[in-house]
């Protein structure tokens, strides 16, 4: 258990709330909502690379959101 864990008590009932709530939830309503977080996740990480380079065009920002959402390494990296 973490230290988070321990110094909030409720958390054990909350995280059982929550797994019944999912449990009771269809296949497709999972699927949506997965999607809905993926299509936020994507959204969240477009904003950050424009906000880093605000000097780059649409593609190239979509070409690195698209990296960074593969968690693929940059190709001028050698590491």
């Amino acid at each position: 258990m973490s230290d988070h864990a321990r110094s909030h008590p409720v958390d054990d009932r909350c995280e059982a709330a929550h797994a019944a709530v999912l449990r009771a939830q269809s296949a497709s309503t999972k699927l949506a909502t997965l999607d809905a977080m993926w299509h936020s996740a994507v959204t969240l990480v477009r904003c950050g690379v424009a906000e880093q380079h605000p000097e780059w065009s649409s593609r190239e920002i979509s070409l690195e959101t698209a990296r960074r959402m593969a968690r693929r390494p940059r190709a001028d990296r050698r590491d």
